[in-house]
């Protein structure tokens, strides 16, 4: 409990002294008697001003709440990037996040780019599955909606070989934006950032690179991507964990790009790893590229800490609606918040989560049916307006992925 001094007033009460009463002897006379002289009053000593109290300093306010946000996968399919082409080689995927922007507001909002960005200059040479290149212009529709954290170690890492790489780091700078799981130079493979007083490292880790190991050079294989496999893999994400803890950071979040996709929810191996690495000292694992939302898990470490660990937040932002029947919930993801204060004992801690059911809408305009367009939705925004949806069915599917989501997933 904080205490606040208040400044005390002293009053000092200053007493008059009476003069001493004349006294007229009885033998004499009193009109022959010769009165003492009056003696002068004593001249009062001056008195010095009471000091005013010096205030207590008052006390800096805390710093307020870290807001930290994550969303999962983006992943650039042809019907997405043709949905954005306005000419001559440019796009303009703004328009797709407009109603979700609202919502990324984090003090540090984290999404993992799954793919290469822009590896030839001016959008040339673009392409999807299996070996992605994705124009430059999603990065500023992301970022611009309120990402300021990519993590990019994935299975596609190196889909365009080592240039591939290098090409998308220095466009993900062209933005300023920060990011960790590749490395052109060798160095630490993590990210520290101060935010509100507190120290945060982020850690991006992936188990797969899709066999294109050998499109680094040797020299580089070492630092390029971090990948890891299995328990035994995990062993080198904890040291890691430790290294980035002696340079500082106080709250580590791990991203790990793994597990079996289309399903909801992790393995037994998965649900191991995470809790060995919130013992090991992780405060937040952050998963993804099943394509599908899989649960939150709160974990008690060793240690007492609180580890929170989602094991796939699924699709953001993509384009695989004919993977999955009768639920296409590939189109069904989520955007968590969670927020990080100290505690009593000067500890940063998490003092809330939750998260925010999201819905990537397809939908062919009225004015032009050819055109497919794309919006991804807050869904439980949209649950009772039936209007803003193409169809009836298009309006049941929010609903279906409002309804999955609170099915798969829980806090608490």
């Amino acid at each position: 409990m904080k205490k606040f001094l208040f400044p005390m007033l002293l009053l000092i009460a200053l007493t008059a002294c009476a003069a001493p009463l004349e006294i007229i002897s009885p033998d004499i006379p009193a009109s022959a008697a010769t009165p003492e002289p009056t003696p002068k009053p004593s001249s009062a000593p001056e008195l010095e001003p009471t000091p005013e109290p010096t205030p207590e300093p008052t006390p800096e306010p805390p710093p307020p709440p870290v807001l930290l946000q994550f969303a999962g996968d983006v992943l650039l399919h042809s019907r997405l990037i043709k949905s954005a082409a306005i000419g001559n080689d440019k796009y303009d995927f703004s328009p797709h996040f407009t109603e979700i922007a609202k919502y990324i507001t984090g003090d540090l909002s984290i999404v993992n780019i799954e793919m290469p960005i822009d590896v030839f200059g001016n959008n040339q040479n673009l392409s999807t599955y299996p070996r992605f290149n994705a124009p430059f212009e999603i990065l500023e529709a992301v970022s611009g909606a309120g990402f300021n954290f990519f993590v990019n170690a994935n299975n596609h890492s190196v889909d365009k070989g080592w240039d591939g790489l290098a090409a998308t780091l220095e466009n993900f700078r062209k933005l300023n934006i920060d990011s960790t799981g590749t490395l052109v130079e060798d160095g630490d493979n993590f990210f520290i950032k101060e935010i509100n007083g507190i120290t945060f490292g982020i850690i991006a880790y992936t188990d797969s690179l899709n066999g294109l190991d050998s499109l680094i050079p040797s020299e580089k294989r070492g630092f390029a991507v971090n990948v890891f496999s299995g328990l035994q893999g995990a062993e080198r994400i904890a040291g890691d964990i430790g290294r980035c803890r002696a340079a500082g950071a106080e709250f580590i979040i791990v991203s790990l790009h793994w597990g079996v996709e289309y399903v909801n929810a992790p393995s037994e191996t998965q649900k191991q790893i995470a809790r060995f690495l919130i013992d090991s000292g992780a405060d937040v694992i952050m998963g993804n590229h099943a394509h599908c939302v899989q649960p939150i898990e709160l974990y008690e470490s060793e240690d007492g800490r609180n580890g929170f660990i989602m094991y796939s937040l699924g699709n953001f932002f993509a384009d695989q609606n004919d993977m999955e029947t009768p639920i296409r919930k590939t189109q069904y993801g989520m955007l968590v918040n969670v927020t990080v204060e100290r505690d009593e004992s000067d500890k940063p801690v998490i003092t809330h989560s939750d998260f925010i059911p999201t819905f990537i809408y397809r939908y062919s305009d009225r004015t032009t049916p050819t055109r497919v367009n794309y919006k991804l939705l807050p869904s439980g925004e949209f649950l009772d307006n039936e209007d803003f949806f193409v169809t009836k069915a298009d309006f049941d599917r929010n609903r279906e992925a409002y309804e999955h989501l609170k099915k798969i997933v829980s806090i608490g």
